[in-house]
């Protein structure tokens, strides 16, 4: 009889199956969280993670207890994924998939154009890209087409504001020179893209 699986190496057995995973949405990965299930009376080694594609996103995390990671994905793409522990006994069963997620595509407002959170507090007051401020759809058609916002939008390379040389000589603010040196100091000269 064992009555203690510290002690009682018979009763030692694989990891339990984990809980269904949580999985987040982010830009060109995704984000798995995971809570540790029983270790079977042995210390869990790592986690698998993968997802449901064909070839499937596979991770290994080393490390004993809940966690989380991100796994890199194409964008636009839609995936759930699913986690299993290792210890020294084995590996055990898989969990069942997390709700699907769909990875973000980089756009103007995200990485690496603004830092995480550039478009939250304390650069803007909460709610400030909503009513009232803006009217619900203010940032897609028809008060902007697709893709303004992503190249090779107005917004966007090859240069920030306007085509090349909107800015330097002999564009909109010419005479040449006036914006470069030994003018102004070249803040909008060609290098300054």
């Amino acid at each position: 009889m064992c009555w203690n699986n510290k002690f009682c190496n018979n009763c030692k057995t694989v990891p339990a199956t984990p809980s269904q995973p949580g999985a987040t949405a982010g830009v060109d990965a995704d984000t798995v969280t995971w809570t540790a299930p029983a270790d079977g009376g042995s210390t869990i080694i790592d986690y698998y993670i993968e997802s449901n594609e064909t070839p499937a996103k596979t991770k290994t995390v080393t490390q004993a207890g809940s966690g989380s990671t991100t796994i890199t994905n194409e964008p636009n793409t839609s995936q759930s994924y699913r986690v299993r522990a290792r210890n020294a006994n084995g590996s055990g069963a898989f969990s069942i998939y997390s709700v699907p997620v769909t990875t973000l595509a980089p756009s103007f407002f995200s990485p690496p154009f603004f830092p995480p959170g550039f478009f939250a507090p304390p650069f803007f007051p909460p709610g400030f890209f909503a009513p009232p401020f803006f009217p619900p759809g203010f940032f897609a058609p028809p008060f902007f087409p697709p893709s303004f916002f992503a190249p090779p939008s107005f917004f966007a390379p090859p240069s920030f504001f306007a085509p090349p040389g909107f800015f330097a000589p002999p564009g909109f603010f010419a005479p040449p020179g006036f914006f470069a040196p030994p003018g102004f100091g070249g803040f909008w000269s060609p290098r300054f893209y």
